[in-house]
């Protein structure tokens, strides 16, 4: 099976406790991007803490279509 999309949520699932990610949810964002798949992290919390969230990542990951992917409506 082929994939072209990873979507994941930010809490406890990307992120950890400390609201960082791991070295290895890095390298596997990685691979992902080189193999061309779109990755999505989406999130419940604020527009405020998305913006938080995108400056704990690398800049690596950000290649290759990396989405973050905020629903809540209030900011």
């Amino acid at each position: 099976m082929v994939y072209s999309l990873l979507a994941t949520d930010l809490d406890g699932t990307l992120l950890n406790r400390a609201a960082q990610i791991s070295e290895g949810n890095i390298s596997a964002l990685q691979r992902c991007g080189e193999q061309g798949i779109v990755r999505v992290a989406a999130t419940g919390r604020s527009y405020y803490f998305s913006l938080f969230a995108e400056k704990t990542f690398p800049t690596k990951i950000w290649r290759n279509s990396f989405v973050l992917l905020c629903t809540r409506k209030r900011w």
